[in-house]
């Protein structure tokens, strides 16, 4: 489980989700940016995702295992006005162990059909 010390002085506990819920956040993010180009375009990207309803919820589903200050992390936890300063960046840090593992696969997969596709060009 990865600890986080939040803005607020809360600490986040992480764990992944399982992998249904995972999975799904994974789809939701990637659809959210498909095209989007990653190097001139990250602000747009990180910005498109949090406005995305369907990736902030994948992210909620994935609150299963994790603690907010001991306790089971909820959006409910949000409620709490002080809380809210920690909202940002409790899904980034929720998203990212639970994309993380896909990601890393992905870039393998990315890397073998680049070069493919320039070997199939020679």
């Amino acid at each position: 489980m990865k600890k986080i010390k939040l803005p607020s002085g809360a600490v986040l506990e992480v764990g992944a989700a399982d992998f249904q819920k995972s999975r799904n956040l994974f789809k939701a993010a990637t659809g959210q940016i498909k095209g989007v180009d990653l190097k001139q375009d990250v602000k747009d990207m990180f910005l498109g995702m949090l406005a995305s309803d369907e990736v902030e919820q994948a992210v909620h589903d994935c609150f299963s295992r994790c603690l907010y200050n001991g306790e089971k992390l909820s959006i409910e936890v949000f409620e709490e006005e002080k809380a809210r300063e920690d909202y940002i960046t409790t899904l980034v840090e929720v998203s990212m162990v639970n994309l993380s593992p896909f990601l890393k696969s992905l870039y393998v997969e990315f890397e073998k059909a680049i070069q493919l596709a320039t070997i199939s060009q020679a």
